[in-house]
């Protein structure tokens, strides 16, 4: 096959994988679903975990991991995080925004990071390998597109997304701590506090979840997995590119100013040429 009719199927592909992102889109939205979360995973067959589970799960060979133990490490982490950036702030954090800017700052913790933005959700499918389970070559990359009333409907039985203002739970609650009038069975879906400039430059969401059962076994009609072709990633960063989604675009400072730079100006390190010819 020669490098035109390459490019062909390249399009093609692209074409069919934008065809079914808008098919799924609409479906929702026959739903009355008018704001889906996206989630880009770099190897598709990561689960829909917040990281602390994903490390604790991996780490510990397979072995459930109890609240109390994911509590201790968040805790701590907590704890050590406050401690060390007050200066950064004008004021003092609430629980919620503590973990949402400890999440930002790729710390572990109950929180699940996800977009309303299709393609915030593709450029993190093509470039975020932080999250990878295994030392071998990453596997195909997807989009999750999650239905939150759903899964709010599920779990708790409101069919809306709450912000954290709203939301009658505290951050460290488990299961154990919740009152058995409100009937929370699984993970749920909220709106932040948008005060950190990556939550409103990546149009961020979440999950907040109360044990490590993935979104997908707990409720699977909620979400649905879409598989990027390998043929069309070209087309993908492309796309991006026209759109003016880039490193500082979703990182608007200096560490995201430096990456979008040496990206434009072709400058890699040899870690980088390794994960652009594999």
């Amino acid at each position: 096959m020669n490098k035109s009719q390459l490019k062909s199927e390249s399009q093609e592909k692209w074409k069919t994988f934008l065809d079914r992102i808008d098919s799924e889109i609409s479906r929702l939205r026959r739903k009355e679903c008018v704001t889906p979360f996206f989630r880009g995973h770099n190897d598709s067959t990561w689960k829909l975990i917040p990281l602390i589970y994903r490390l604790y799960i991996y780490e510990s060979l397979n072995e459930t991991i109890s609240f109390g133990e994911v509590y201790e490490i968040e805790n701590s982490l907590k704890t050590d995080f406050l401690s060390r950036c007050d200066q950064l702030y004008n004021r003092k954090l609430d629980p919620w925004e503590t973990v949402f800017e400890m999440r930002h700052a790729g710390l572990p913790t109950r929180l699940l990071d996800w977009t309303e933005n299709f393609a915030t959700a593709l450029y993190f499918a093509l470039n975020d390998r932080s999250q990878s389970e295994t030392t071998q070559k990453p596997k195909n990359k997807c989009i999750w597109i999650l239905n939150p009333n759903e899964l709010n409907e599920k779990s708790f039985g409101e069919s809306s997304v709450l912000s954290t203002s709203f939301l009658n739970l505290s951050y460290n609650q488990s299961f154990s701590d919740i009152e058995d009038d409100e009937q929370i069975e699984g993970p749920i879906a909220i709106l932040p506090h948008r005060s950190h400039q990556r939550i409103v430059a990546q149009q961020s969401v979440y999950t907040y979840h109360f044990d490590e059962t993935p979104i997908e076994k707990f409720y699977r009609p909620c979400v649905k997995k879409i598989i990027i072709p390998n043929e069309c990633w070209e087309q993908a960063e492309l796309f991006l590119s026209l759109a003016g989604v880039n490193d500082f675009s979703l990182f608007p400072d200096l560490d995201g100013l430096g990456a979008y730079l040496r990206k434009k100006y072709r400058i890699y390190t040899n870690e980088d040429e390794f994960w652009k010819y594999e």
